[in-house]
């Protein structure tokens, strides 16, 4: 991507997303590309930082469909614990879901509902004033499960990075295979 396409990429996503969350350049765009493996390099032209505000699934709709219509690379970095760097497009658009961290416990039906930027941690933490826990690994910066993509339940198991702009449904029971009933 040239830097002429990152600026009307840039320009475009600054008409419809309030401009301080798309960057370029700065200590912001440094944040929005830090990842566990310090050793991945991959520097995105434009990065979405989406947060913990009423509206952000819509923003991250319109960053997926500008990164459409421009024909850039598009990836998605959750919880920033992704070893291989796929959450970082070197020269297309990166969409940061790590501001939206937000799980919704319902203690009834011991299931949780997970933003696309939460970490286990936020998911234990959210569950351990209700006495429930939720299968995870032992690392807490770890992205939570994704839905299934082929039935949209969710996943019992962990993936890096996997944010989506969908909510995850976490269960609260022991670990099985993922996707086993799809």
């Amino acid at each position: 991507m040239t830097q002429h396409q990152i600026g009307r990429l840039a320009d475009t996503l600054r008409r419809t997303i309030h401009a301080g969350r798309v960057i370029t350049t700065g200590p912001d765009y440094d944040a929005g590309r830090a990842i566990w493996n310090g050793a991945v390099l991959a520097r995105p032209g434009v990065i979405v930082r989406c947060g913990d505000h009423t509206g952000d699934h819509i923003e991250v709709q319109v960053a997926v469909r500008a990164a459409r219509e421009a024909g850039v690379p598009l990836s998605v970095r959750g919880g920033g614990h992704d070893w291989a760097g796929r959450s970082l497009s070197d020269g297309g658009l990166t969409i940061d879901l790590s501001g939206m961290r937000q799980v919704t416990v319902d203690p009834e039906a011991k299931v949780a509902e997970v933003a696309g930027g939460a970490t286990a941690a936020d998911v234990v933490r959210a569950a351990q004033p209700f006495g429930l826990t939720a299968a995870t690994g032992s690392a807490g910066s770890r992205s939570a499960p994704p839905p299934c993509p082929r039935c949209s339940r969710a996943s019992t198991r962990s993936s890096p990075s996997a944010g989506t702009s969908r909510s995850a449904r976490v269960p609260y029971r022991p670990f099985r295979r993922a996707y086993a009933r799809c």
